[in-house]
């Protein structure tokens, strides 16, 4: 919609006489050089065929009557506008209501999913500790073995051997999987809208340790059985 800008109006309400009580006060050069002006503008205005379909003449812009037209058409326009203005508003803050409760939504999504991940990470570790248990129980018989048919070994890898099943390693891989397990069922399951939720990390008990720990017994029992069977 090409709105009908003040200074057309303007000009048409001081051609027309409209204004002639603004500008009563006024010098007549001084309003001879508006009135002069404003026809200038429309000139061009006129010779505008997009802005001209009608075939209006410059004569007819002083016309009072397509004045009171002019100002009804900026009327509605104007009020088309607010119109708009408002209901774009109103969109945008219906999105943003939209964009809080897919965020709310989210965050209570990842919340469930940590609640669950949590409780099976937990009895995977337990099933990881017994398992671990049970491969330290062979690696110690192992290394008993070594030691009763007098076989030496590098003193670092019975280091290894002692850290690897070291009592304080299960127990703080359990501790850990306990009370992270204990702050993730503990998270609000409902935060307020924007609340922003931290996940805690496992970190003694993460798989990737985990998983490192194994490798390092199973390495410990190959070489053991490698080195009782050279022996």
């Amino acid at each position: 919609m090409k709105l009908i800008d003040e200074k057309m109006i303007e000009c048409l309400q001081l051609l027309s006489g409209k204004n002639d009580e603004v500008f009563k006060d006024a010098p007549a050069e001084v309003v001879g050089e508006i009135k002069t002006m404003c026809r200038k503008e429309l000139a061009n205005r006129i010779r505008d065929d997009a802005r001209n379909a009608v075939g209006f003449e410059l004569e007819n812009m002083e016309d009072p009557e397509l004045t009171e037209r002019a100002e009804t058409i900026r009327t509605a326009q104007q009020a088309l506008v607010r119109e708009k203005a408002r209901e774009e508003k109103q969109a945008a803050l219906a999105e943003e209501e939209r964009q809080k409760q897919e965020q709310h939504q989210d965050t209570v999504n990842k919340i469930a999913e940590a609640k669950r991940g949590s409780t099976q990470h937990l009895a995977e570790v337990e099933i990881w500790l017994e398992a671990a248990s049970q491969k330290c129980d062979e690696l110690k018989q192992l290394n008993l073995e070594r030691k009763e048919k007098g076989v030496t070994i590098p003193l670092m890898t019975v280091h290894r051997i002692t850290n690897a099943c070291a009592e304080y390693v299960f127990n703080e891989i359990r501790r850990d999987a306990v009370s992270t397990n204990d702050k993730i069922q503990n998270i609000n399951s409902n935060p307020e809208v924007g609340d922003r939720v931290n996940i805690p990390n496992f970190y003694a008990s993460n798989k990737a340790n985990l998983d490192k720990k194994r490798k390092a017994i199973d390495e410990l029992v190959r070489s053991l059985n490698s080195i009782l069977k050279d022996s």
